[in-house]
């Protein structure tokens, strides 16, 4: 298999998440005790004439990093838009039950799922400072939009103040000019 078709298999692969999102919409039912399982993103080939030799990307050609932080998001999310609405109230024991060692792309997604799903109302302030004090921009950008997904309609001043520090376009002129990643704006 040429390494050119692999990154052409690679790329049409990432873009299979937000189709299964969509397809697999408030389909299954978990209980508040399992913990969500996300699948991976399978970017390797295989070469049937080679008794089925696996080929990686080779990250020198190209990064593999930049180029898979998105779908990883986005695969996040569909996992979490997966869930059927819950009998009862989701817990934050759930949420925190889910929650990574490390942070990472894919729970960030699963951030903005809760939010669309409106599961996101029982974190209160200190638990989202927790994520948002990791410092891990994509983290940050799923629960900042998850929140406001979350929260919407409700005009709650905690999530309007959270927002507005990440939204320079808000801020009036005598405000203090703040250090915000790009991606966070």
């Amino acid at each position: 298999m040429c390494i050119n078709q692999l990154w052409s298999l690679a790329q049409r692969t990432t873009a299979l998440p937000i189709g299964r999102g969509a397809f697999t919409l408030a389909t299954t039912y978990t209980l508040l005790t399992e913990a969500l399982q996300i699948p991976n993103l399978v970017l390797s080939g295989s070469l049937p004439a080679q008794q089925n030799a696996t080929v990686n990307l080779d990250p020198n050609v190209r990064n593999i990093s930049g180029f898979i932080t998105w779908p990883e998001f986005h695969n996040g999310v569909a996992a979490g838009l997966r869930l059927a609405p819950f009998e009862g109230k989701m817990s934050k024991t759930w949420v925190d039950y889910n929650r990574p060692d490390e942070p990472n792309v894919r729970h960030a997604g699963l951030f903005l799922a809760l939010g669309l799903h409106g599961h996101l109302r029982v974190l209160i302030v200190t638990d989202v400072y927790q994520y948002l004090s990791q410092e891990h921009d994509i983290t940050t950008i799923g629960i900042l939009l998850g929140m406001a997904a979350s929260h919407r309609g409700t005009m709650d001043p905690a999530i309007s103040k959270m927002l507005f520090l990440h939204i320079p376009s808000w801020y009036p002129s005598s405000f203090p000019d703040l250090e915000l990643p790009t991606a966070l704006q």
